[in-house]
């Protein structure tokens, strides 16, 4: 047998949280926390566990609205079909599905609060070629724009 079956047992989640995506001229993730959960156990992991490790920052609340969604492994964020809202366990075994082939990368997970979504919603998000990501980010503090996030080079 070649290599360690096992090696892909466990897996890195990276959250993002506390933020909000800004299209211009593609679709970035503004956060002012990530959070990483190592060696996560995949054969054990479930929806509530996903959930868990987000209100552990008391920055999400479900029942308020608040949403989550995983980053296809093949996926970028500039990909409009990318991001996979996770809702019950049966996203969760997406999640996993989605990652087998790529055991080397994090799984990704972005948490929005009920006013933002994944998509634009105003006419002035959908006209990017008005948006600016210097205007768009005016106003947060810089070490909040130093954790924009785009996986494209994962």
């Amino acid at each position: 047998m070649i290599g360690n079956l096992d090696m892909w047992k466990t897996k890195i989640i990276r959250y993002h949280y506390g933020g909000h995506f800004v299209f211009s001229p593609k679709r970035y993730y503004v956060s002012r926390k990530i959070k990483e959960k190592c060696d996560i156990d995949i054969d054990y992991i479930a929806y509530f566990d996903l959930l868990h490790h987000l209100k552990e920052e008391r920055e999400f609340n479900i029942m308020e609205g608040d949403k989550f969604y995983y980053l296809q492994a093949m996926s970028t964020l500039a990909d409009h079909d990318g991001l996979i809202e996770i809702v019950d366990d049966g996203n969760v075994q997406n999640v996993l599905a989605s990652y087998k082939r790529y055991g080397w990368k994090l799984i990704e997970i972005y948490a929005l609060l009920r006013e933002y979504d994944i998509v634009p919603t105003t006419p002035e998000e959908h006209n990017v070629t008005n948006n600016n990501f210097e205007e768009m980010t005016q106003g947060v503090p810089k070490e909040v724009v130093g954790h924009v996030s785009d996986t494209s080079d994962y």
